[in-house]
């Protein structure tokens, strides 16, 4: 038993000895070493490998119902994405696929797309941002503007 009692009062004695980080307020700069190597050839950074699509597959999934409930232009925004650059298979990334034609039948969003110079066909993408409000994410397939 005296044993034990030796080995708990050494144990707290190392543990309430143990060295703390202290934290200071003031804070030294470390100098900044700068060596310039002559005729060093650095490595070419790798291409990047971002597609302009990259978001559209995080879209939940949205019910024709949803776009029903959208009855004002001013709730409707559209947002073009890959604008200049090659499309590819986008038109299959988007959560658009089965709406595009519930879509055209709506009139606010159809208004929208017209005055954005857009079509049904073009939207890839759609998010609803509240009950009666939604982005509708959108590219140029076959038109050159």
């Amino acid at each position: 038993m005296q044993k034990l009692s030796i080995v708990a009062a050494a144990i707290a004695a190392v543990v309430t000895l143990a060295p703390i980080p202290v934290i200071t307020g003031t804070a030294q700069a470390q100098p900044v070493l700068n060596h310039v190597v002559p005729n060093q050839t650095y490595p070419k950074p790798k291409r990047s490998t971002y597609k302009c699509s990259d978001d559209l597959g995080y879209l939940r999934r949205v019910y024709n119902d949803e776009i029903d409930q959208v009855q004002d232009e001013q709730r409707v925004w559209v947002r073009p994405l890959c604008l200049g650059e090659e499309v590819g298979p986008i038109r299959n990334a988007g959560n658009a696929g089965t709406l595009r034609i519930h879509i055209a039948q709506n009139e606010a969003m159809r208004a929208a797309l017209f005055a954005s110079n857009y079509t049904a066909d073009e939207v890839v993408g759609v998010r609803m941002t509240g009950y009666d409000s939604v982005i509708l994410f959108v590219t140029q397939f076959h038109k050159k503007r």
